[in-house]
């Protein structure tokens, strides 16, 4: 709409001009003191070489001359700039006709395309009051970028790796599921409860453990998959409550089953950086990070950092 506005005063400068037989380019700039007007133009100065008069006399000319019309209330002439002042009343009403429309704003599609990744809860339970201040984030964002031309992929990633899930695995070998509460919230009482049972059976981590490293390696497969399943179709539920949809749900799993993780695993493996004492870790002191960047665990599993860096 500023634009619009630059536009008109540009035209009544340029008619005026146009009748003098002079042509010349107008720039605007907005004026610093704000009872100096919307917009102004030093035109003047180069006007002054022209018609042999000076910036001051000329302004005050063309200040008196043209008809203000449009968007354009008030023209004055002050110190060799010609300043323009809005009639707030025109704009405002022509501005809020315009934003009625369902594309106010709307720019041209783009080439480019963007990935969007948010939400991204662990299938151990239901959303929280993060989780839902994420997705409202990361959904609000895929909005602006899709109304600015983007062409928006959203992506959920869930975590089918952790040792949440082999935790909720384990719980449901051990206990019931009731099928009659939400999905998620059903998962989430079994992961309670097997977390309870962790506690009071420390040896049970050994079970855990293993459970992790058979899905790494391919078992268990449609074990884990159905109880992450199970869980996101109430995660699903409660973003749908939200009118939040996501493109396409990536597990973890993806990533270790195509070798992607081995692979970046073995490149850092072969850098300077790369120590092993039982774990593999980063030694990242040279970039002022103490704190080494463990990257697979003693029994040779990864961790969360690991595939998410493949």
């Amino acid at each position: 709409m500023l634009k619009e506005v630059e536009k008109q005063a540009k035209e009544l400068i340029s008619d005026y001009l146009r009748k003098k037989g002079v042509k010349v380019e107008i720039k605007f700039e907005e004026p610093v003191i704000e009872e100096y007007g919307d917009i102004a133009t030093s035109v003047c100065f180069s006007l002054a070489s022209i018609f042999k008069k000076s910036p001051k006399s000329i302004a005050e000319k063309i200040a008196l001359e043209i008809k203000p019309k449009g968007f354009i209330k008030e023209v004055r002439a002050v110190n060799g700039y010609l300043n323009f002042y809005i009639d707030y009343e025109k704009f405002a009403l022509s501005l809020l006709a315009k934003a009625r429309s369902k594309d106010y704003g709307k720019s041209k599609k783009k080439l480019d395309k963007i990935i969007l990744e948010h939400t991204s809860a662990n299938p151990d339970g239901p959303l929280h009051i993060g989780h839902g201040r994420n997705a409202i984030i990361g959904d609000t964002l895929a909005r602006i970028l899709r109304f600015y031309g983007y062409e928006v992929e959203t992506q959920f990633y869930v975590n089918d790796m952790g040792k949440q899930l082999a935790l909720v695995v384990l719980g449901l070998r051990k206990f019931k599921l009731d099928k009659e509460k939400k999905k998620d919230l059903a998962i989430a009482e079994i992961y309670v409860k097997a977390n309870k049972l962790l506690e009071e059976n420390p040896k049970l981590e050994e079970e855990v453990a293993e459970l992790m490293r058979k899905y790494e390696k391919g078992e268990l497969e449609e074990e884990f998959k159905s109880v992450a399943e199970y869980c996101l179709q109430g995660i699903k539920e409660t973003l749908q409550r939200m009118n939040i949809s996501i493109d396409k749900f990536v597990f973890e799993s993806k990533f270790v089953r195509s070798s992607d993780v081995t692979k970046v695993v073995e490149k850092l493996r072969k850098t300077k950086y790369a120590k092993e004492k039982e774990v593999l870790y980063l030694d990242l002191n040279e970039f002022g990070i103490k704190k080494e960047l463990v990257l697979t665990r003693s029994d040779g599993t990864y961790l969360y950092t690991t595939r998410d860096i493949a």
